[in-house]
């Protein structure tokens, strides 16, 4: 058989079984090209119906009143913070998001240990005494006085512990690892550190603090107030501190190898258990198999509450970058798939104590609602703030196999998605998608465009200047609209994202799917 064309050149068919390899070959190409034709189009109309629902004076609003004087700062486990949660869970709920099978709330308790700092403490030496805030900070709950020899051990890791004995001594040791300026890394070892030298019958660990990543103020601004921690355990912490060496004098002052003694005295330290709320709810997914897969979306409420100011200064850290944009970008998603639900499932969860150790995600991961297995991705929002706005910064874009996606939807709407810019800063384990990453659940946390911890950036970060005044709501109407074309995506995605081949959390994720 032949067939002419009107091009009068001939394809000769010898048998039946060779025409229907052809005819099987222009199907596959016209479906795909029906798949590529009308994907684009599916975009398109998304892309739209997002930029029609994502309106500027609705994000503006839940900004204004979740940063609000009002609210104090929504500091863990105070009444403004549960008020936070409460709008949440109500705003929720007035869109339609559920709330998790089996429960009665969209509230999960976190139960915590709080602890207050001393209201005085020191060290005295031979020669001076060092005094609590001025130049030390004791990290403890423990009250009372003690006396004891101290012994200097370099960084207290390792060899630096061999063959010295800590039996009833003071001990005094270098913050960090040596070549480590990383303050992340510092309190990290800290606890290895201190767990160590009580093991090896040591009274106190204080450590010399000398970092130009986190300076002293801000230390003295974090840990001058009330203190939090999954460990329930009361009244029963080693005794552990800091001393400011930014000079170097003390370092010099310790390690002269001469015999010393000292008397630690702290007095009006405090502790109790307490309960905070995650604010949890769901939108069930449309298909009969894939709504057993889900999107987590997370974004923390919580902030650093009031902090004591000079008369007349202004109190209030009201977060409005850090993180009422994250908690905004969380309603806005719920709001538009509660009425646009899709294939898989989704889970919106409100993370509370994350500026206190990350302490909501890691207990809700440690306590789910929903089976991790069956989790897809952890897309994160929380940020310092911002100082371009034509990006979109994404902590671990280039980690995951969504990072195509992620790309895609910041360029639909005029933004660059950017990679951490900041890697020095560990920035991907200081914010809440670490807990989910440890799990093995590929996550990833957006921020508005930040290039680099500038001016910009530090004069907002932490400050009582963080004021929904000083936003600019038009780039972050924009931003929502990106980051909810990016949740789109990832909810759609043909294949499930996984890390990349060799990350850090490529071994956790294989072991929680099951993956070879």
């Amino acid at each position: 058989m032949e067939i002419k064309t009107s091009y009068d050149f001939e394809i000769h068919i010898f048998d039946d079984t060779a025409k229907s390899k052809l005819m099987n070959k222009l199907q596959i190409i016209l479906f795909m090209a029906w798949v590529v034709t009308h994907s684009d189009v599916s975009g398109q109309h998304i892309a739209r119906q997002i930029e029609a629902a994502v309106d500027q004076n609705t994000i503006e609003g839940h900004i204004r009143f979740l940063a609000a004087d009002e609210l104090a700062g929504r500091m863990t486990g105070t009444a403004e913070n549960a008020i936070a949660a409460k709008y949440i869970a109500e705003q929720l709920r007035s869109y339609g998001v559920k709330m998790a099978p089996g429960q009665r709330s969209y509230w999960q308790p976190v139960p915590l240990r709080k602890d207050n700092a001393p209201t005085a403490a020191s060290l005295a030496l031979a020669d001076t005494v060092i005094s609590q805030w001025d130049q030390l900070l004791f990290l403890t709950t423990v009250n009372g006085d003690m006396s004891a020899d101290i012994v200097y051990v370099n960084y207290g890791l390792g060899e630096d512990l061999k063959g010295v004995d800590l039996v009833g001594k003071i001990v005094i040791a270098r913050a960090g690892a040596a070549g480590e300026n990383n303050p992340r890394a510092f309190f990290g070892l800290s606890r290895e550190k201190s767990k160590a030298v009580a093991e090896a019958g040591g009274l106190a660990l204080i450590e010399l603090y000398r970092s130009s990543e986190i300076p002293w103020s801000l230390l003295k601004n974090y840990f001058s107030g009330t203190k939090f921690n999954l460990d329930l355990s009361v009244g029963t912490g080693f005794t552990s501190g800091l001393i400011n060496d930014a000079s170097g004098y003390w370092v010099d002052y310790f390690s002269d190898k001469q015999a010393r003694s000292g008397k630690i005295s702290i007095e009006g330290a405090a502790s109790k258990t307490v309960e905070v709320p995650n604010v949890i709810g769901w939108i069930e997914g449309t298909d009969p198999v894939l709504k057993d897969e889900y999107l987590i979306i997370s974004a923390h409420f919580d902030h650093v509450g009031v902090k004591p100011v000079a008369a007349g200064e202004d109190s209030i850290y009201n977060g409005a970058r850090d993180n009422a944009i994250g908690t905004t970008a969380l309603l806005t998603t719920a709001k538009f798939f509660a009425s646009n639900p899709q294939g898989r499932s989704i889970v919106f969860l409100a993370c509370n104590a994350e500026e206190v150790g990350l302490l909501g995600s890691r207990y809700y991961a440690d306590n789910p609602w929903f089976p991790l297995d069956k989790a897809i991705f952890n897309f994160n929002n929380d940020g310092a703030g911002y100082n371009d706005i034509t990006k979109m910064t994404v902590i671990g874009l280039e980690r995951t196999s969504a990072e195509s996606m992620i790309v895609e939807a910041a360029n639909a709407f005029g933004l660059t998605a950017i990679k951490d810019p900041v890697p020095e800063h560990g920035l991907f384990d200081r914010s809440d998608n670490v807990s989910f990453a440890a799990k093995g659940i590929p996550a990833i946390n957006a921020s508005p465009g930040m290039t680099a911890f500038d001016a910009e950036v530090l004069k907002y970060y932490h400050q009582a200047s963080d004021e929904p005044e000083t936003l600019d709501f038009a780039y972050l109407t924009t931003y929502y609209r990106a980051y909810l074309y990016a949740a789109y995506q990832l909810l759609n995605a043909t294949e499930r994202p996984f890390w990349n081949a060799d990350d850090k959390y490529e071994e956790a994720g294989k072991a929680l799917y099951g993956r070879p």
